[in-house]
């Protein structure tokens, strides 16, 4: 289980992993936002490359498939809970 994910969970975002998704997701209906959370690279299926892995990725929940839904990508998870936290400012 990717580290964060505990958290993600206490903040009301609920598992949303579809079976052929790259790496597991969760959403918030409220917030309007969608995190997938990569694994580790040995482990990745969506990244091999060192320089170009970042493990936490988010999306705006309503745009899900377009080019603009990216948001942020970051290895630190406190970066994503800097950003769920500044959206009720």
């Amino acid at each position: 289980r990717p580290e964060g994910i505990d958290t993600l969970e206490e903040l009301g975002f609920r598992d949303t992993t579809y079976t052929n998704d790259a790496c597991p997701s969760w959403t918030h209906d409220d917030l309007d936002l969608q995190i997938f959370v990569d694994l580790p690279i040995p482990y990745s299926e969506a990244q091999d490359t060192p320089t170009d892995y970042k493990q936490y990725l988010i999306f705006t929940a309503s745009q899900y498939g377009e080019q603009d839904a990216h948001i942020l990508s970051t290895n630190d998870f406190a970066e994503v809970i800097a950003h769920i936290q500044n959206l009720g400012e």
